[in-house]
């Protein structure tokens, strides 16, 4: 499937989804789409066994999709948070929390600033920025950890078909050691997705070996 028509389903069962809320929410969501499309517009994801890089924009679409399809969980303020996850990251300084605030809400804006993994800082390693993002998600409210976990989710999915073994056992040692234990205390549909793609991660990994 060619990258355009892939985010074209994706985006067409997203904005099915849009239809039911009122205008002024319906609205808010679509100046999210909007952004992200805009952010995201040069970027790719990592290319697959079965699939050419796709649009970045799919994956945003897709996490929000998550929570609208398979939680049913519709708080516009948090879908909107989903759609726009990755914006400040990608936007490297272009963008900052107080546009977001401008742009939408604040609760909004502090979803995705906690959302969003801090830039590199010469004081501290990597690992050390790191840990202290994961415990800021571990103690962040149910609404911005399930957007993280459906995120997770999603990649995870993805990472499944990767072509790139060492990332593919970086993602799921992560994802085992950080992720499955904060699903276990935020939601069991999440928590049992999670599980059930670690594994055929780990049945992909030993096909592949």
């Amino acid at each position: 499937m060619k990258k355009k028509s892939l985010a074209g389903v994706v985006r067409h069962r997203l904005v099915s989804q849009l239809d039911d809320y009122k205008a002024g929410e319906r609205a808010m969501l679509w100046k999210a789409l909007a952004l992200a499309e805009e952010i995201h517009e040069k970027e790719v994801r990592r290319p697959g066994k079965s699939v050419t890089a796709q649009p970045y924009i799919v994956h945003p679409m897709r996490v929000a999709l998550v929570l609208l399809e398979e939680l049913e969980y519709r708080d516009y303020e948090v879908i909107a948070s989903a759609l726009l996850h990755n914006v400040l990251e990608s936007a490297e300084g272009r963008l900052t929390i107080s546009d977001l605030e401008q742009q939408f809400t604040p609760n909004i804006a502090l979803i995705v600033s906690t959302l969003s993994k801090p830039p590199k800082d010469g004081a501290l390693s990597r690992g050390q920025q790191l840990s202290t993002y994961y415990d800021r998600l571990s103690q962040a409210p149910i609404p911005t950890r399930l957007i993280k976990l459906s995120d997770r989710l999603d990649n995870v999915r993805e990472t499944i078909d990767s072509i790139d073994p060492e990332f593919q056992e970086d993602y799921l040692k992560t994802t085992m050691k950080i992720y499955l234990p904060m699903a276990e205390d935020t939601d069991q549909y999440l928590f049992e997705e999670l599980v059930g793609c670690c594994q055929e991660l780990q049945n992909a990994m030993k096909v592949e070996s």
